[in-house]
């Protein structure tokens, strides 16, 4: 949902730029459908809101399973992205959306059952999207974020199942991605624990002129844990692409 993006972070890319940030299908304010949940769909859905908001061509950015449907709307409208902004996220084959896994103690952190309370499944939660560092310095500031969720719709169980199950049966880049045309930037967290930062060197391998940025202290949240450093690298990154010299940054 748009309520994950840090607020300053936006902020420092909607002063040169048109920021459009929205819900996916099922999540936040968007409509909660019972079909039409896959990956292709998704990038369409994008395609759609571009549409809809007559913008011809859009920077194109996307995080965890966000910039998975990034890797979609490139692949799929490449002439509708100009810059694509990759961050904490994997490419994927069909069964294996994520070529290089999370760990099974991690796996199993995922799989546990909700606790009832909302608040306290988001600090179960912290361990596996921030680094312990982060979390001890930063209580205070991931207690604020718990109060923004909470106080934005919930995505519904039902949803998380039909995402996960279009990230199974259709995330399907890793041997495509050398088909994409948009000058990229790859951010990671080189402690993230979600989606290993492996995933992030594939990427930058198999996209031609990729560039790939590792915050080697942060995790999963590195938009959070990294102040507003890698906001600015990606500023810088999208500034470069629009003076046509997409390795700037």
């Amino acid at each position: 949902p748009q309520v994950d993006w840090p607020r300053p972070q936006l902020e420092l890319l909607a002063e040169s730029h048109r920021v459009v940030v929205f819900d996916s299908r099922g999540t936040g304010k968007s409509d909660r459908p019972s079909d039409g949940y896959s990956m292709q769909q998704f990038a369409a859905d994008v395609i759609g809101l571009l549409d809809g908001l007559e913008i011809e061509r859009a920077h194109v950015a996307g995080l965890s399973m966000g910039g998975m449907i990034a890797q979609h709307v490139a692949l799929e409208h490449p002439q509708r992205v100009h810059g694509l902004v990759l961050g904490a996220t994997a490419a994927g084959e069909p069964g294996r959306p994520i070529l290089f896994p999370p760990s099974a103690e991690v796996l199993s952190a995922l799989a546990r059952p909700s606790t009832g309370d909302p608040a306290e499944d988001s600090r179960l939660a912290w361990p596996i999207l921030y680094t312990p560092g982060y979390v001890a310095k930063e209580r205070a500031a991931l207690e604020r974020l718990i109060e923004l969720a909470l106080a934005y719709p919930t995505t519904p169980a039902f949803v998380k199942e039909l995402q996960l199950s279009a990230i199974l049966q259709s995330h399907d880049t890793a041997s495509r991605l050398g088909e994409i045309a948009a000058p990229t930037l790859i951010q990671a967290g080189g402690k993230d624990v979600l989606i290993p930062v492996e995933n992030a060197r594939v990427l930058a391998e198999r996209i031609p002129g990729a560039r790939l940025i590792v915050y080697p202290e942060a995790a999963h949240g590195y938009l959070h844990e990294t102040g507003l450093v890698a906001a600015q690298d990606m500023l810088n990154f999208l500034q470069g692409v629009d003076a046509g010299v997409p390795s700037a940054g």
